[in-house]
């Protein structure tokens, strides 16, 4: 299979910290090897890639010559855009619709806990129930499934905050 869709990136200023395969797994992989693109399943020519990325130390300013720029805050990035990067991040990550499903459940907080309030001790139990699950599902995925949905948590914390 030849590939032409690619992501390109310069590795002195960027480190790839998560890629999703352009297979949904080894059957899926088969059944494109077998028939080939576009098909009822996959109604494009092209499969979906993608890439998650870090800033290297190396590619920052320095602060001694990037002057007040540098010195400037990040304008705000609105919630709903917090959100709907953690929802593309999701869609791309390298996982079955079941473990998506799990991932959702045991990143969920019960919905009766209370607003600022202090959780009752069982609820407090369950939480940590679901912490424990969420650190036992993350140590089952791959390592680029795992960037990416912290990364993805990361993005819908920071959003409800804001």
């Amino acid at each position: 299979v030849w590939f032409l869709d690619q992501v390109s990136y310069t590795p002195s200023a960027l480190e790839a910290v998560a890629t999703r395969s352009a297979f949904h797994g080894p059957e899926h992989r088969k059944t494109i090897l077998d028939r080939g693109l576009p098909s009822a399943d996959d109604p494009s020519d092209h499969l979906p890639i993608a890439a998650a990325f870090r800033w290297t130390s190396t590619s920052l300013p320095s602060l001694a010559t990037a002057g007040a720029a540098a010195l400037a805050p990040a304008p705000a990035v609105p919630a709903h855009a917090l959100e709907r990067e953690a929802e593309e991040l999701l869609a791309a990550c390298p996982m079955s619709e079941a473990q998506r499903a799990e991932w959702l459940r045991v990143t969920t907080l019960p919905p009766s806990l209370p607003k600022g309030g202090k959780p009752a001790p069982e609820q407090l139990g369950a939480m940590k129930e679901l912490q424990r699950q969420k650190e036992a599902f993350l140590a089952e995925v791959g390592e680029d499934a795992k960037a990416i949905l912290l990364r993805a948590q990361q993005l819908s914390r920071k959003a409800r905050k804001s």
